[in-house]
């Protein structure tokens, strides 16, 4: 209930200054934590018209088209403009990473989430990303080191499931 009370509260402010990024930036952040994609991508689309270069919502944008569409191309294109903004931030390295793991680059992967661990070494999330990048690059025990590290962090993260079953695989072969 307190979500659409934000939400009702930011289109608000939205309505008095149509332009104001942060507030456009936020409202496509909660309709993004409440998995209403298609709205958040509308308000990230919306902050890059205002301002071509906004690095938090290319790289959400990013994410969101590396993640659940086909547009890989345009999802390069995004996530390496919010790194060229923000080249030291490891969220935007590991959707760096995520595309290139999308566009079939591992070794180019690897690198990415190698660098964002350097800033969040106990990042489960990233591990499981280094851990996909390295079983697709053939290399099983690194994939497996990463994927376990990841899981013995014993954190909940979107992929858990996915880490679990990619072990039992990878010791299974």
């Amino acid at each position: 209930n307190k979500t659409e009370q934000a939400i009702r509260q930011y289109k608000q402010m939205l309505a008095k200054q149509p332009d104001h990024l942060s507030t456009i930036m936020i409202l496509g952040t909660i309709h993004d934590s409440i998995q209403e994609y298609k709205k958040a991508e509308e308000y990230y689309l919306k902050a890059l018209e205002i301002n071509p270069r906004f690095a938090g919502a290319a790289n959400n944008l990013a994410y969101h088209y590396g993640k659940r569409t086909g547009q890989i191309n345009e999802a390069l294109r995004l996530a390496q403009l919010a790194k060229s903004q923000y080249p030291e931030d490891p969220g935007i390295t590991d959707t760096l990473g995520m595309v290139y793991y999308k566009k079939g680059l591992y070794g180019n992967a690897v690198q990415q989430y190698l660098d964002a661990l350097t800033k969040l070494p106990r990042q489960p999330t990233i591990l499981f990303h280094l851990g996909q990048a390295y079983h697709k690059k053939g290399d099983k025990k690194k994939a497996l080191a990463a994927l376990k590290k990841a899981l013995s962090l014993n954190e909940k993260f979107e992929d858990l499931e996915e880490a679990r079953r990619l072990v039992k695989e990878l010791e299974a072969s």
